[in-house]
């Protein structure tokens, strides 16, 4: 194999993992959605037309929920799925396909794709960015900018408002942090 031949593929495959990472990063912060979530999202989830306006049906085993969607989150898994395409990778079921077997990521991937996007940027330090920070700083950010921390609490499908505590103190709703009545 050549050189420039060589260059391109590990250049192509770099260029995929980085649109990955940035597509799932992007879908936990821009939704709020776990791991676990992510992991089981299908492509058909986002293909609804009430993605257009912010929002789309997530279902699961619970039923069918609402879920929050940020442009930058859309836009990211739209480039990502041009990429793939473009490497021959099927996100026609699964929206993060293993590159390895034709089945869903693991969760495992995730936190390694998440922890390498963390690596990738200067934010960081080295293996801190997790799920769970992007996953929290979407209802931080949501709430401090007025948002209900019910329809926050929903939309991360937590069935107890006690998990969001921590993030209604100091609110000007919510001053000293206790949780409204459900």
């Amino acid at each position: 194999m050549a050189y420039q031949a060589a260059d391109r593929i590990t250049h192509s495959v770099a260029r995929l993992g980085y649109y990955r990472r940035l597509a799932i990063a992007e879908m936990i912060y821009g939704s709020g959605l776990s791991s676990r979530d992510l992991v089981d999202l299908k492509s058909s989830d986002l293909e609804s037309a009430s993605v257009a306006s912010g929002y789309f049906a997530l279902r699961n085993a619970d039923g069918v929920r609402l879920v929050p969607i940020t442009t930058r989150a859309l836009e990211a898994v739209t480039t990502w799925r041009q990429v793939a395409e473009g490497a021959g990778i099927d996100t026609s079921d699964w929206l993060f396909p293993s590159l390895k077997s034709p089945s869903q990521l693991l969760l495992k991937d995730i936190t390694r794709a998440i922890r390498d996007f963390g690596n990738d940027t200067d934010v960081f330090e080295k293996d801190q960015l997790n799920a769970s920070t992007l996953r929290w700083a979407f209802a931080n950010h949501l709430i401090s900018n007025g948002a209900d921390i019910r329809i926050v609490a929903y939309a991360m499908d937590l069935k107890d408002l006690r998990a969001m505590k921590q993030f209604t103190s100091g609110s000007p709703d919510f001053g000293d942090g206790e949780l409204p009545a459900q």
